[in-house]
């Protein structure tokens, strides 16, 4: 039994993983201008989960985000009752540094989920759902946040 654990710490250990995001942390983006060219709610949770710091400093950059959400309607039941829906957010990524564009990105994420009968509900598992796509945007920024 020992030693199964020393084995397990030992392949644990030296296996050389490190997190995705590790780097990232001890980056530091530094943002003098911010724009917001869509849906200013969508823009706002974009910008703050990104973490990014602002800046006076000429050097830094300027950030331009364009989000949209479209929610459609996919199919309907007999009786013509919304059946399953479609969110798809759309968000174009714009980092430039002094009129230098470094990174421009346009990034569609979407998913498919069923109407549910409580509209209240509804309403919460939607929110939910934009959540989600956001973090899936604000990981692909962040990737491309890596490589500058």
């Amino acid at each position: 039994m020992k030693l199964r654990l020393i084995f397990i710490f030992l392949f644990l250990t030296s296996c050389g993983y490190t997190g995705l995001y590790k780097d990232y942390d001890k980056k530091q983006v530094l943002v003098k201008e911010k724009i917001f060219r869509g849906e200013s709610a969508l823009d706002n949770k974009i910008y703050n989960k990104l973490n990014l710091q602002e800046s006076t400093d000429t050097s830094a950059y300027t950030i331009e985000i364009n989000s949209n959400k479209k929610t459609e309607l996919l199919s309907k039941n007999k009786s013509g009752e919304a059946k399953i829906y479609k969110m798809t957010i759309s968000s174009h990524f714009i980092l430039k540094q002094e009129g230098i564009t470094l990174i421009d990105k346009k990034i569609f994420e979407n998913i498919t989920y069923n109407n549910l009968e409580n509209k209240f509900e509804l309403l919460r598992y939607e929110r939910d759902l934009e959540n989600n796509l956001i973090n899936q945007i604000v990981n692909n920024v962040r990737m491309e946040l890596l490589n500058i």
